[in-house]
């Protein structure tokens, strides 16, 4: 089952970041997506100097920029890079890394709204069977069908098989096991999947 990951809101900044090194990070049209933070938080999705989004599982080498305003004087005024792999972000973890870089103050203001923005897709999945604690193991990825979890979010998500209820959430919705045939598993939404916040990883 697919689902996607959006922001809540963005950030349209008035200026570029640019380091006390002079070195830009941004710039002035840069699209940076609010995420569930307390402060203000906004991530790009584009690399300096290019306007197409980038997808998450681009083979690029290219590590993205988030900018923070750490003393809520609405002006960004802080930067640390991110990578493209989905697994940079988190739910429910709202905390920023210690390793920052200072900016020249920028403003912005913000855009209620996702807007015109591309949803980062994230995918359900059943993963295998742990028969020693008599758990299904589902997992929440940025690739469909993947063998293995190295592009798949932590932490996974364990059901019961032998539960009475089997009832479990992902990607913003509920879900049920049927039940188990061999390999194969019957699994019935019960709510649908909805937009899911996006939020930096904690470090």
């Amino acid at each position: 089952m697919q689902g996607k990951m959006l922001a809540k809101a963005r950030y349209v900044m008035v200026g570029e970041a640019v380091t006390l090194a002079g070195v830009k990070v941004a710039d002035g049209n840069t699209l940076i997506v609010a995420t569930n933070f307390g402060q203000a938080l906004g991530c790009a999705l584009t690399l300096p100097g290019e306007s197409e989004v980038l997808p998450v599982d681009s083979k690029r080498n290219a590590s993205l920029g988030c900018l923070l305003d750490s003393d809520g004087d609405g002006r960004f005024d802080r930067f640390f890079k991110r990578g493209l792999f989905v697994g940079d972000f988190a739910w429910n973890e709202s905390a920023v890394p210690k390793k920052q870089e200072p900016i020249s103050p920028v403003e912005y203001r913000l855009e209620q709204g996702p807007g015109p923005m591309v949803g980062i897709p994230i995918y359900l999945q059943y993963g295998w069977y742990a028969g020693a604690v008599d758990q299904l193991i589902f997992q929440v990825c940025n690739r469909p069908d993947l063998k293995a979890g190295l592009s798949c979010v932590a932490p996974d998500i364990r059901v019961k098989l032998s539960a009475r209820e089997r009832v479990f959430e992902a990607l913003g919705g509920s879900f049920e096991v049927i039940e188990k045939i061999d390999s194969r598993i019957h699994v019935r939404q019960l709510a649908p999947i909805g937009n899911f916040t996006l939020s930096v990883r904690r470090r």
